[in-house]
């Protein structure tokens, strides 16, 4: 990541002109660095690069990469609370989805608990005739010997 790159690099101190600078008043290369950066990005903008929105915007599996998810009772929906690297769109197409921590409201039990049926209900279920169970199977030999 570029931008990345660009805030590890110091400036230059102790020159004649103060920080930043190189002796000569000539500026540091990060100067320079940056600004390609900068003309470069806005070059690729105006050709259709777009960021694609990432923090408090409802989470979109299109675009979000969910790379952590946690609870948060304020919220209705899914959430892309936390950017962990940028995603970008070129005239429309992702070409990098942005990977995203997602807050999502909390999970709650069904509403109606009569639809809930216990697993061992002590009921006893018979084969329908014609269901799958009085067909022979793959593992079935009678059928092979005849």
């Amino acid at each position: 990541d570029f931008e990345r790159a660009l805030s590890h690099g110091a400036p230059l101190d102790g020159g004649p002109g103060g920080e930043g600078e190189l002796p000569g008043g000539a500026q540091s290369p990060w100067a320079g660095v940056e600004l390609v950066y900068r003309r470069l990005r806005g070059v690729l903008v105006e050709e259709g690069l777009e960021e694609i929105p990432s923090e408090g915007v409802p989470f979109d599996p299109t675009v979000h990469e969910a790379v952590d998810v946690s609870e948060d009772a304020n919220l209705s929906e899914a959430t892309a609370a936390r950017l962990y690297r940028k995603g970008y769109r070129f005239k429309g197409h992702v070409i990098r989805a942005a990977m995203v921590g997602v807050a999502r409201p909390p999970e709650t039990p069904a509403d109606d608990a009569s639809e809930v049926r216990p697993v061992d209900s002590g009921e006893v279920v018979e084969p329908v005739e014609g269901d799958l169970t009085d067909r022979p199977g793959p593992n079935d030999i009678s059928e092979m010997e005849e």
